[in-house]
């Protein structure tokens, strides 16, 4: 369920002024969605000035009955994703400091034990300490993430003090510089067919965004790939465009398309986030993914494809008998997930 909680956001002030003794029954979101939410909401401050604050705070609440709760062993099992939309980069840690012996597994109370009625649990984090966070002005998008369950996304601007101010011959040195980069090599090196692909990928966005689409239950033996279908439409970063003049380079990252000579338009990074129902801590890949064209979206450069990926071949992948939810993040964008049952058998 995605909820838009923009009508429910505690002030920015709230974050600074609650202390240990803060009730969060009396905040908004508890309010509206203790008895008809089963899952996990954030809050967090729009704007967060650097100078006058060393912590971006995040309130998480845990909603749903008592039975729904107790299969769930919140906080313990949830994770915190941070994505910095300027940089397209994306850190992501556990929401709080795990205890030693910790294991993901459910709490050992069963839930037929559980009385009747609702419950939240509440938890204050530090984006900024749990993920080492550069202090710097920008933006962060922060989500929390428990294997199958997602809250909605915070998005809090950092700012250097008490105002917005930009340094504009500042901010046109930083675009040139990132202007000169180039993409790195398409990852994964190769995509799958369509026959290997299996079903075919999610239809392009018609607006920015991520898809993602893969088998609900798969069967590994080590003979056939473990798929993953995409389809994206996003804007294209100064770094992510292939520069024709840069030839050598290109051919060395094989930015060239299949004629040998044209060099794709721009390879774009899509970040995958990839929780398993048996490990304790998430996957995190970086897939580049080249394209022909790049068109212009109302002064924006912007690309849109689509994408088939073995996730066999991709680095130290869990191949074996669990559940994997797979997110995908890219900017300001992030994908439902995908959901995959796997059930591994040995090869023939």
């Amino acid at each position: 369920m995605n909820i838009d909680i923009s009508s429910l956001k505690l002030p920015d002030s709230a974050f600074w002024n609650t202390g240990d003794d803060h009730d969060p029954m009396s905040d908004p979101i508890p309010a509206k969605y203790l008895t008809s939410h089963f899952g996990v909401l954030a809050d967090g401050p729009a704007s967060v000035s650097i100078a006058q604050h060393s912590a971006l705070p995040l309130f998480v609440y845990f909603l749903g009955s008592f039975r729904q709760t107790a299969t769930r062993n919140f906080p313990h099992a949830a994770h915190l994703v941070a994505v910095d939309p300027v940089l397209n980069k994306i850190r992501i840690a556990s929401l709080i400091e795990r205890k030693e012996g910790f294991s993901p597994g459910s709490p050992s109370f069963p839930a037929s034990a559980q009385p009747e009625g609702y419950a939240v649990t509440f938890q204050r984090t530090d984006v900024r300490g749990r993920l080492h966070l550069p202090w710097a002005p920008g933006r962060v998008i922060s989500q929390v993430i428990m294997l199958d369950m997602e809250s909605n996304r915070v998005e809090t601007k950092l700012i250097a003090g008490t105002s917005d101010f930009v340094d504009p011959e500042k901010e046109r040195f930083l675009a040139q510089e990132r202007a000169k980069q180039d993409p790195p090599a398409p990852f994964p090196s190769r995509q799958l067919d369509a026959a290997a692909a299996g079903d075919p990928p999610p239809a392009i966005p018609e607006q920015p965004g991520i898809a993602l689409s893969a088998p609900r239950v798969a069967v590994f033996d080590g003979a056939k790939p473990l798929p993953l279908s995409g389809s994206f439409r996003l804007p294209v970063f100064p770094e992510e465009l292939v520069k024709p003049a840069h030839g050598e380079v290109n051919r060395a990252r094989h930015l060239i398309q299949a004629d040998g000579a044209t060099p794709f338009a721009a390879c774009l990074a899509i970040n995958l986030v990839v929780s398993a129902s048996g490990e304790e801590t998430p996957y995190t890949f970086t897939l580049h993914l080249p394209v022909k064209s790049v068109i212009d979206a109302g002064g924006t450069p912007s690309a849109s494809g689509t994408f088939a990926i073995d996730l066999r071949s991709l680095p130290q992948f869990p191949v074996k008998d669990q559940t994997l939810v797979i997110r995908a993040y890219a900017k300001d964008w992030a994908s439902p997930a995908a959901t995959i049952g796997v059930i591994a058998r040995p090869a023939k």
